[in-house]
């Protein structure tokens, strides 16, 4: 363990039920943006408009936000060589630390995609040229948000970001073949629920009980805040104010996510996590 001491803060010595080892003190915000999250930011604009001289037009400027966001992504793993270079990729999963860094990375690119498909060629409420420039500022702010997170909400956040695009993605999928909008929220209900269900189970509550038991409740609760937060939203989305489907499906995704938090907290899972207090 004593491997531990070359990664750029400490960690405990013992794992926690998912098999990491959890870092030891809080996140030194301040000096994360000093050391990393400012600097990182400059040079993703700097790549940014260095590269927009090159071409003109929006495919251009998509293109030049997509290479700055790769050099910053670089960077940022050069800045992790010590830990990287003497843990290996396990650095990545065995320790908060490098957990962190690998959500932090997934989100990023995966906002990125979402913002640029959704927000610029799906729905047009932002242009490519300004997602370009807003791109730099809401990654900073992400890791920021990120840092000030523990590690359970951090990674409810995470999975649940992952539940939220497999939810709207297996929708989009299912819209597109069947054609009817509440068979495809079907579909995309149970692919959304099996996938937070396992992954909340093994590493946001890191919840060992009965599994059947578990995934009763767990899809109960989800039952009930997909009715009020998805069914009944989505119905007045759609059918009365005539939204778009897939806007629709994704506002209805994003309440629910925040909602379910609180369910699997404090009902789910809140009567075992009583008994390990004990």
């Amino acid at each position: 363990m004593d491997k531990n001491k070359q990664t750029i803060f400490f960690h405990q010595r013992t794992r926690d039920r998912t098999g990491m080892f959890p870092l030891a003190q809080k996140l030194p915000i301040l000096d994360l943006l000093r050391r990393f999250y400012l600097p990182l930011t400059l040079i993703y604009y700097l790549a940014y408009l260095s590269l927009k001289r090159l071409g003109t037009g929006d495919r251009a400027l998509l293109r030049a936000s997509l290479i700055a966001l790769a050099i910053e992504s670089l960077v940022y793993f050069i800045c992790y060589k010590r830990p990287l270079g003497s843990l290996g990729p396990s650095y990545l999963w065995d320790y908060e630390e490098g957990r962190r860094l690998l959500f932090s990375l997934i989100l990023s690119w995966g906002g990125t995609l979402a913002l640029v498909y959704y927000g610029v060629r799906r729905w047009g409420f932002i242009s490519q040229a300004t997602a370009g420039s807003l791109l730099g500022l809401l990654i900073l702010a992400g890791n920021v948000f990120l840092c000030l997170l523990s590690y359970e909400l951090l990674s409810y956040v995470f999975f649940g970001v992952l539940t939220y695009l497999v939810s709207v993605a297996s929708f989009s999928l299912a819209n597109y073949f069947i054609g009817i909008w509440i068979w495809a929220f079907l579909i995309s209900f149970v692919c959304a629920v099996l996938f937070a269900f396992f992954t909340n189970r093994a590493f946001v509550f890191q919840d060992k009980g009965n599994l059947w038991q578990d995934l009763g409740k767990f899809v109960l609760a989800r039952i009930g805040s997909s009715i009020f937060f998805e069914v009944l939203l989505m119905w007045l989305m759609i059918e009365v104010l005539h939204w778009d489907e897939d806007l629709s499906r994704s506002l209805g995704a994003f309440c629910v996510t925040v909602a379910n938090y609180f369910l699997s907290k404090f009902v789910v899972f809140r009567k075992k996590e009583n008994k390990r207090k004990r």
